[in-house]
């Protein structure tokens, strides 16, 4: 996939070219997720600068970690492609049952408490191949 770092003449257009750009690939997977899908339905106008403001998309390589536990939680992650195994609970990935791990996909979303609360997170989630994610800085919300 290209990425949006990788097509260095989007920086020569103009803003409201951008903003169009943006909103247009990162718009669709906000709905994904009950908040920011009504958030499109009751404050439209504020959906185009969040997807200027606070989302990025990022590849993950194979083993990766995305965040582990104990860390702040600081961004919901939406899953573009790829898998991951999430393993719950401290230094998860030595010590957890194997009946408690859980494969994540495309189309799953990953902390979204962390729109709700200061968030630490309760696992690990590691990348089981190239991924991509797409992320939503919860800080400038």
């Amino acid at each position: 996939r290209v990425k949006e770092n990788d097509l260095i003449m989007l920086k020569s257009i103009p803003l409201s070219v951008q903003l169009e750009l943006r909103y247009q690939v990162f718009a669709p997977f906000l709905s994904k997720a009950p908040f920011f899908g009504a958030l499109a339905v009751e404050y439209p106008l504020v959906v185009p600068d969040l997807c200027h403001s606070a989302m990025q998309e990022v590849a993950v390589n194979l083993n990766e970690e995305v965040f582990h536990y104990g860390t702040r939680g600081t961004h919901v992650h939406f899953v573009v492609n790829g898998t991951f195994m999430y393993y719950p609970g401290p230094i998860a990935i030595f010590n957890t049952e194997p009946s408690s791990q859980k494969v994540m996909g495309e189309d799953s979303v990953l902390a979204e408490a962390a729109l709700w609360v200061q968030w630490d997170h309760r696992g690990q989630l590691t990348a089981l191949s190239q991924s991509d994610v797409i992320k939503v800085d919860v800080t400038v919300l």
